[in-house]
């Protein structure tokens, strides 16, 4: 059990603190080491042309390897750099070549990485154009002329599986156009389209309430119904009642006893839904969750996510935050998650969610840090970022950011790891609308709400001001003693601030 919390806390000083960059590179051997050590020497496409030699087969065979690309998703540059190069060698290469066993099996987890960093990863234009053959290819496929399965393969190793079906085909007619398909294709294309179709029939039935016609609402929607975020993959089941020992930090036991029967909460923005189902988790079965959001794709996701965990005490609904007078009812506590600051007046959000708190009630939000979010800022005018940007042009501004500044995404670019997913990086660098905050216009927001700050969640011990003090316990419920804190170390809230307060 120690020797357990030790490497749990050495992963995590690894990761978080401003050496992690340093640190991964020193005690990080990863099953890809000896490609990634060629690739810097000699260049990635030398890395990925090792990787498929004979000489590698022990290396690109490596369990871990699979199981790091398929359950997760690669946070490191070097990493993608090489393994983007991989991807092309494989789109060019002999079909026959994608026949070994270990090539396959290589094969089988780049799709899957590539499904769970939503297909992030630079496409070149001359591989473009190949993926737009061997797509045209397997559209005009049926039955009675199948295709050979490299093709279906190599085309969602770019493109979301459920392109493959094209016009008038569903899932059974595209499995019947894949000739010699073997077992681990089907079954990924499978539970691809199943999970895909199950989210197109839940968006037709998701529960709508008034219409949204404020003109930041529509752009926020029409963002996130094209990029849902974040599209997660697992949810770590919290222990029993801990959302209750972490709001003993800001409230006494008094405060807290609504909490003894059945809670309303209120999830405020909850996108795809694993915060409200943490929430449905962590207050109990007996609680009761409102879950609302502008964006049906993100509902739909969160929908699917909830049955698969088998949450039940959640009720998701399509709303405007701004029409939270149509629900008719208050809540002991309202969840409002990275949502305020994408408003177009982040205040008039906030009346919103406090007008649905019962007095005395509990109100939680987090918000983008001014000063944290530097870097962001840096980057949008020094590569001219906007919204306005096609899925391509993402995966050219972050392979030409990858070549040109590495050391500034891995050291000095807040949630860093958003950078390596389309969804999140899309909202990371290019949103439509963002607001950031330093802690005096927080207290100055909530004093125009009428509620009363109680304190916020303290950053990692080992994030960014590692190894240093925080404010002593007495001040931690002190917008001043917080606002010189941030201002010793800026990167202290490279997150979010999470703001814990109570309705007067």
């Amino acid at each position: 059990m120690i020797q357990s919390q030790v490497n749990n806390f050495v992963k995590l000083a690894v990761r978080r603190s401003p050496l992690a960059p340093a640190l991964r590179k020193l005690f990080r051997r990863t099953p890809l080491t000896p490609a990634l050590e060629r690739g810097r020497k000699a260049g990635w496409e030398e890395g990925a042309r090792w990787l498929l030699s004979f000489e590698a087969r022990d290396t690109l065979a490596n369990p871990d390897l699979h199981r790091q690309l398929r359950r997760s998703i690669n946070v490191d540059i070097d990493t993608e750099l090489l393994l983007t190069a991989l991807r092309r060698r494989l789109l060019f290469t002999d079909p026959d070549k994608l026949k070994d066993s270990y090539v396959q099996e290589a094969l089988a987890s780049l799709i899957w990485q590539a499904i769970n960093n939503e297909y992030v990863w630079f496409v070149s234009p001359v591989e473009q154009e190949r993926v737009a053959d061997l797509k045209q290819t397997l559209h005009q496929a049926h039955a009675d002329e199948p295709v050979d399965w490299t093709i279906a393969a190599l085309t969602i190793l770019y493109l979301r599986p459920n392109v493959l079906c094209g016009p008038g085909k569903n899932m059974a007619t595209l499995l019947a156009s894949i000739e010699a398909m073997p077992a681990w294709l089907e079954s990924m294309l499978r539970s691809y389209l199943s999970d895909y179709e199950e989210e197109q029939i839940i968006r037709r039935s998701i529960r709508r309430l008034g219409s949204i016609e404020d003109g930041t609402s529509k752009l926020i929607a029409k963002n996130y119904e094209e990029y849902p975020y974040p599209r997660w993959l697992y949810l770590d089941n919290p222990k029993p009642a801990p959302r209750r020992a972490r709001m003993s930090q800001f409230f006494n036991e008094a405060e807290l006893a609504f909490l003894d029967d059945a809670p309303a909460v209120l999830v405020a923005g909850c996108g795809t839904g694993s915060k409200a189902i943490e929430y449905a988790l962590s207050y109990g079965k007996d609680a009761r969750i409102v879950a609302i959001d502008l964006s049906t794709a993100s509902l739909a996701y969160a929908i699917r996510m909830a049955r698969k965990y088998h949450v039940t005490n959640i009720e998701f609904i399509q709303m405007d935050l701004l029409d939270l007078d149509q629900l008719n009812e208050t809540f002991d506590v309202v969840e409002c998650t990275g949502v305020l600051h994408h408003l177009q007046d982040p205040t008039e959000g906030g009346r919103a969610i406090a007008s649905r708190v019962r007095p005395g009630g509990i109100v939680h939000i987090s918000l983008y840090s001014e000063l944290a979010r530097r870097q962001i800022v840096k980057f949008r005018k020094e590569y001219n970022l906007n919204p306005n940007v096609t899925n391509d042009e993402i995966r050219s501004y972050r392979h030409h950011m990858m070549l040109k500044d590495p050391k500034a995404i891995d050291e000095r670019l807040s949630l860093r790891w958003d950078f390596f997913d389309l969804n999140r990086c899309k909202d990371l660098l290019f949103h439509p609308l963002e607001h950031r905050f330093t802690i005096p216009q927080i207290g100055e927001m909530l004093s125009e709400l009428n509620l009363e700050f109680r304190g916020l969640e303290k950053p990692g011990i080992l994030s960014s001001q590692y190894w240093t003090r925080y404010p002593d316990p007495e001040h931690w419920g002190s917008l001043i003693s917080w606002h010189k804190f941030e201002l010793k170390h800026p990167d202290a809230f490279g997150s979010l601030y999470e703001v814990w307060s109570k309705k007067l």
